[in-house]
């Protein structure tokens, strides 16, 4: 039965958390494993194919007095420099949106020839093929999508006019994280459609911006493929740059960083204290031991850029995988989670969790990804049924030892032992304990002097207050045999002071029985009932504790030597003269503390040694 509902839970478990992978109720948990993933890994490899030229401060304040407006001889030269060291392509990650000419004609300034040919050189170098320029798809009040394009004098020096031209726009998560990126932003054609960052690798490899697919290191990308995830190649700063103020400074094409750019593609871009141009990516969340960085957008195209030449596709791995996972770490939480304790059970379901994590993060250095947020979930939900099944399972053993032990021990003992966690052996356990008999004197005569039912109100008075009298010490009410009472303690709850509670509970009972003599005065007045005396025996050592009887009568008792010679001390009582008669073993267990009338050596039936007995006083 157990097995079978060990079974259901699995599979009740897999199938919720598959359906809640599917129905992306657990892409956030997905998007915060792949960010963490990224940023425990830290920088993963060098981008080499890709660089970026960086219009940083020290560019900046190299040519402070100009207007950006006015910088397209800088950038001229920059792009011709770029040219001599073998850069394969250029990027312009800047929208220019005025040319200085325009900008000089609308301050209303006198036409001059500078007025007119002040930008020539730019127009020159991007005539010249290899540069390209970028756009952005703006958002109207309307929600309709605009393009701004560049310039018109720039744009027409293009070669292939707006088809050197790409969208700068990214591709953002519902969280506002860059992780995947589109080729094709726009589907028509007449117009700039592709990405900044796939434009840059179409161009760089001589494809067509127009066909369907294009091959790309070594795999085909559709044109209208579906989202893609990026390829980071590490924390903000990892791609290579330079300082365009190294491109400016004479002799600028001997240096060895800007050689170094040879052969790459190299995106020119605003680095700047003030820039505007920062976007959130997987290294953006910040935790205890992580800063939070945002990433240039320059960079954003950079690493997508790398991710289409490179060929480093970050790709799903195979469902059967993620299934094969699932069910052996499901499966292996659920027989677990069945036999451990809760804290345990939440220990392993911790290592679980990281277990996957380290499959999963292992499969993400290999550029693979594995969604095991279902399977975490599908573990989670496996820990909480297994837990709920072992508090209903543990809850019925309580009510169980609740009914047995119910009839013998306080509901206070019953509440220690079950909290105990300790179960004693019901087949029979061995332990030492102090044994009690305590009979009532002349108790036949007292029967024949009453009525039949009143000799059952009369035994049931007594015994009532006897077995307070061993409850309220911790003690277990063994049986009832006729007029005697036996009773257990140390057992099922172990007292270290079983010897000292039975001694007091047998102090106890004398004086339920001095309270039993005021009332059969009053119950019995006149009938010339004898007066109510009892004797205790008691003796400490090992005995058997367990079910004895038949398959159909079982009742829980102790038996052994210390039973057998408990019995036989309560009935010296009488021939001694004392109300309680302990053993020495009693006397010494129980410590300090109790005042003895008498001790005696004695024989008893049963045992070869005479042992010695003491007379205990009642309180």
């Amino acid at each position: 039965m157990r097995r079978w509902a060990g079974l259901a839970m699995v599979i009740a478990a897999l199938a919720g958390g598959e359906t809640c992978l599917r129905l992306g109720w657990l892409g956030w948990i997905e998007r915060w494993q792949y960010d963490l993933f990224h940023q425990v890994a830290g920088f993963r490899a060098p981008a080499r194919h890709v660089a970026i030229v960086s219009v940083d401060d020290e560019t900046l304040l190299q040519h402070r007095d100009e207007p950006m407006v006015f910088w397209g001889p800088h950038f001229a030269k920059a792009i011709e420099v770029l040219r001599k060291v073998g850069v394969r392509v250029i990027g312009l990650d800047y929208l220019f949106s005025v040319s200085p000419e325009a900008w000089l004609k609308k301050m209303g300034l006198p036409d001059q020839l500078l007025s007119r040919t002040y930008d020539v050189r730019m127009r020159e170098q991007l005539s010249k093929g290899s540069v390209t320029l970028i756009s952005v798809l703006a958002a109207t009040q309307e929600e309709q999508g605009e393009i701004l394009l560049p310039v018109e004098d720039y744009l027409f020096s293009l070669p292939n006019g707006a088809e050197d031209v790409g969208l700068a726009n990214f591709l953002t998560d519902p969280d506002g994280v860059v992780r995947r990126f589109l080729p094709e932003l726009v589907e028509d054609e007449n117009l700039p459609h592709l990405s900044f960052a796939a434009l840059l690798a179409v161009r760089t490899l001589g494809l067509d911006p127009r066909a369907e697919s294009w091959a790309m290191g070594g795999r085909v990308v559709p044109r209208r493929a579906k989202p893609m995830l990026i390829r980071f190649a590490g924390p903000p700063g990892s791609v290579m740059r330079v300082s365009m103020s190294r491109l400016l400074a004479p002799g600028a094409e001997k240096d060895p960083a800007v050689e170094n750019l040879g052969g790459r593609v190299v995106i020119i871009a605003a680095e700047h204290v003030g820039m505007q141009d920062l976007h959130m990516t997987p290294y953006s969340r910040g935790g205890l031991f992580v800063e939070s960085r945002m990433m240039s957008g320059a960079e954003i195209h950079a690493n997508i850029c790398e991710t289409l030449l490179g060929g480093t596709f970050p790709r799903q791995a195979a469902e059967s995988l993620r299934l094969a996972l699932a069910v052996i770490l499901v499966s292996l939480g659920a027989f677990l989670f069945f036999r451990m304790d809760p804290w345990k059970g939440f220990a392993t379901l911790l290592m679980l969790v990281l277990a996957s994590w380290i499959v999963s993060y292992c499969l993400f250095l290999a550029h693979w990804i594995l969604p095991v947020s279902g399977i975490q979930a599908s573990t989670g939900v496996c820990f909480l049924g297994g837990l709920g099944l072992r508090l209903r399972r543990e809850e019925r053993e309580r009510q169980r030892l609740r009914g047995l032990f119910g009839r013998y021990v306080s509901q206070e003992v019953v509440e220690r032992l079950l909290d105990s966690g300790r179960k004693p052996d019901l087949g029979g356990e061995a332990v030492e304990v102090t044994v009690l008999f305590s009979d009532i004197r002349g108790f036949t005569g007292i029967s024949e002097m009453l009525g039949a039912q009143e000799v059952v109100e009369f035994l049931n008075a007594f015994l009532g207050r006897a077995c307070q009298a061993v409850l309220q010490e911790g003690g277990m009410v063994d049986k009832y045999v006729g007029d005697s009472v036996m009773a257990v303690f140390g057992w099922p709850v172990p007292h270290p002071d079983h010897a000292a509670r039975a001694l007091r509970a047998a102090q106890a009972m004398l004086r339920a029985a001095h309270d039993m003599q005021e009332w059969i005065r009053e119950r019995f007045a006149g009938r010339g009932l004898p007066d109510f005396r009892i004797g205790v025996g008691l003796h400490t050592g090992m005995a058997v504790l367990g079910n004895v009887g038949s398959p159909q009568r079982m009742d829980f008792t102790a038996v052994g030597d210390t039973v057998n010679t408990a019995s036989r001390l309560e009935g010296l009582s009488k021939e001694l003269g004392w109300s309680i008669v302990a053993s020495q073993s009693t006397l010494e267990a129980a410590g300090a503390g109790f005042e003895v009338q008498g001790e005696s050596v004695v024989h008893v039936r049963g045992k070869a040694a005479p042992m010695k007995v003491y007379g205990v006083v009642g309180a």
